[in-house]
């Protein structure tokens, strides 16, 4: 594992800033990223922080809904006064904002299972995918987002989930890969969101998407994604980011020991921020809580 030495304190303070009075999150998903590792850490936030960023997302729930046509689920922040009908909700908040009761410790049972339910299933589209948001934009990470509320609240019956595993059968690669659509190219990113949605639905070993040799061939592009650190396309320089994304997915693909370990710290070692701690994308460039993730 990485040492104290690379500030972690220092970024988990900087970090500490981004949740607003009410306790919902300005920030984009990072922040809850830096939040699960000061758990996994041993770090722990104060107690009246941690209530208060519970109840903000929890209480008074009308807080977190917005109108989605006739369906609701959570929204991106806690709205202002006054309040926007048109501040739509958005699917990566709605997950952002589980994991988030899930690393303060809530049992969720405050959350409104039907309204989230209903719009996941307003969001799906008829290839499978999921967008964000009405008429945005529609990709693999948005289908991770949607596999992953139905993981965290057990339940998968409100999404049409053999369209979202053909939807990603035929985003799988000639290289090995997935891209974000059926016919992209092959990043990090998507494979990860891919590999993860057939780890967390139950089908990455039943061969009902990828058999055997499609298998082997994930690995590979894995694997060969690494020169010191990881790199998420072919032929583009390692980023700190990819450490995760495409180390994740190797150690869901039970391939973990395939990697370069030394050369992967080393790489990790040489891109933290040594005035404010955390980590930057490459050497030398601006630190950024994403990549502390």
């Amino acid at each position: 594992c990485v040492p104290s030495s690379c500030g972690f304190r220092g970024s988990l303070s900087s970090s500490a800033q981004l949740p607003d009075a009410l306790g919902g999150f300005i920030a984009p998903p990072e922040v809850t990223a830096i939040l699960g590792a000061a758990s996994k850490s041993g770090e722990s936030t104060d107690g009246t922080e941690r209530s208060s960023a519970q109840e903000g997302l929890t209480e008074p729930f009308d807080g977190i809904l917005s109108e989605l046509g006739d369906e609701m689920h959570l929204k991106m922040r806690v709205a202002e006064e006054p309040w926007c009908r048109y501040d739509h909700a958005q699917l990566s908040q709605t997950y952002v904002a589980l994991c988030s009761l899930l690393i303060l410790g809530d049992d969720l049972q405050k959350v409104d299972r039907k309204s989230v339910f209903s719009g996941l299933k307003a969001l799906q589209m008829p290839d499978g995918s999921f967008c964000s948001h009405l008429e945005s934009e529609s990709d693999m990470r948005f289908v991770y987002c949607a596999m992953a509320v139905c993981y965290i609240l057990n339940d998968f019956s409100a999404i049409d989930l053999q369209r979202s595993l053909n939807f990603i059968r035929k985003s799988f690669c000639y290289d090995g890969g997935f891209g974000q659509r059926p016919l992209l190219e092959s990043h990090g990113g998507s494979t990860y969101c891919a590999v993860a949605c057939l780890a967390l639905s139950g089908h990455l070993w039943d061969g009902s998407v990828l058999n055997a040799k499609q298998i082997e061939r994930l690995k590979r592009w894995c694997v060969l994604k690494q020169n010191d650190g990881f790199h998420g396309r072919a032929n583009k320089p390692d980023d700190s980011c990819y450490a995760f994304w495409v180390g994740a997915t190797l150690k869901m693909l039970d391939a973990y020991s395939l990697i370069d370990r030394d050369a992967l710290r080393s790489f990790l070692l040489s891109v933290q921020d040594q005035r404010i701690g955390g980590f930057c994308k490459f050497e030398d460039s601006n630190y950024s809580e994403y990549f502390v993730l």
